[in-house]
């Protein structure tokens, strides 16, 4: 089987260059191009906040622990820009970080590399973006969770699998 459009799932781990480097080697393989994907979620903004705070950097983000990015119907006007504020940094920062990782994508040999930044949930993101480009695969990493985490938490590689419109590559990370 021959890939032509390979989409590569990454969190900003430390993990994420090995599941950079195994997509780099099979798209240079086949020659495919290779489509890299970062979700952004509350769960980033909640730790840019938390991260910013605990750096002494002024962050007026009083926190919102929802699964989507609604927002409650009363809230406080400061909460909502804190909120958009981090939001914005976060894509920005997502951004660069992909741009970097395209970077190497080229440099290793890949004839094409796009980044992707969406937001929302990550295997949602990742199973309708392989649709829309008809990859023939995807790549996701997955974390070294057990049972109770897992099933508390949830698996993004589990619902990718589960859900994907093509072949799925689940490294261990």
């Amino acid at each position: 089987m021959a890939f032509k459009h390979i989409l590569l799932a990454l969190d900003r781990t430390d993990k994420a260059e090995q599941v950079l480097s195994a997509g780099i080697s099979i798209a240079a393989k086949y020659n495919a191009c290779l489509t890299l994907i970062h979700c952004v979620n509350d769960a980033n903004i909640m730790a840019a906040a938390s991260s910013a705070a605990s750096a002494g950097i002024g962050v007026p983000f009083t926190g919102m622990a929802t699964a989507t990015f609604a927002t409650p119907l009363e809230t406080d006007p400061r909460q909502d820009m804190a909120f958009q504020d981090n939001l914005d940094r976060e894509v920005s920062v997502a951004k660069d970080w992909l741009r970097r990782y395209v970077q190497k994508a080229y440099d290793a040999g890949c004839e094409e590399a796009l980044p992707v930044v969406r937001m929302g949930d990550p295997s949602t993101n990742i199973c309708e973006l392989a649709d829309e480009l008809e990859a023939d695969l995807i790549i996701v990493g997955r974390k070294d969770r057990s049972g109770l985490e897992e099933l508390v938490l949830g698996s993004v590689s589990s619902e990718v699998v589960h859900h994907a419109p093509c072949a799925v590559l689940v490294t261990q990370t």
